[in-house]
């Protein structure tokens, strides 16, 4: 929809200021997209007015006021009050329109800053997801460890028993090793005695 364009003498009634305020600011080029009517003079864009910061529908200025020309006929009176009738709901429309555009601009920047905070906590739990497979695989790496010296030292238990073991079997074949040398002691006397006088003596008897 094409935004109205409204005369010097129009935009200073709806912004509350004088003409001359207003043709200061048209020739300072501060309010773009003017245009130049055989009729009306220059005619000024409403989004021109709003973007250089007047405000709209605000009350005219006692000071430097123009006064406007005489209607010449019966109708101009009601044409002119179905003008400004227009004009503010326009205005109206347009100050609607601003601040569903301020909103809109709102919710997009809030909805940036929640999209980048979505991403940074993904970040976040991708990090954590990270750090704790970390920690499992050192943990299972201590586990592995603590078998092997648990292992270590059980093997380490089972080889000094296996040495007493061994001594004590070496200190039993020394003295099984002892009571044979005995025995075989204890034979030879006994065989000696059984070849002595007292056999010769038995043998003469008989």
């Amino acid at each position: 929809m094409q935004r109205p364009l409204l005369s010097q003498r129009e935009a200073a009634a709806a912004c509350g200021v004088s003409r001359s305020t207003i043709r200061r600011r048209r020739e300072a080029g501060e309010l773009p997209g003017c245009v130049q009517d055989e009729e009306r003079g220059w005619l000024i864009p409403v989004d021109a007015l709003l973007a250089a910061g007047f405000r709209l529908n605000a009350p005219a200025p006692p000071e430097d006021a123009a006064v406007p020309a005489a209607p010449t006929g019966a109708a101009a009176p009601a044409e002119a009050g179905g003008d400004a009738a227009g004009l503010r709901a326009e205005l109206e429309r347009e100050r609607e329109r601003q601040v569903l555009l301020a909103q809109v601009a709102e919710a997009r920047h809030e909805a940036a800053l929640a999209a980048a905070e979505v991403r940074h906590l993904r970040d976040q739990l991708d990090a954590r997801d990270g750090h704790i497979e970390d920690l499992r695989a050192e943990l299972e790496r201590k586990a592995l460890l603590i078998q092997v010296t648990e292992a270590r030292h059980e093997t380490a238990l089972a080889a000094a028993e296996v040495g007493r073991l061994r001594v004590h079997l070496a200190a039993r074949d020394e003295h099984v090793e002892d009571l044979r040398s005995a025995l075989r002691a204890l034979s030879s006397t006994q065989n000696g005695r059984a070849s002595g006088p007292w056999s010769a003596r038995r043998w003469a008897t008989a």
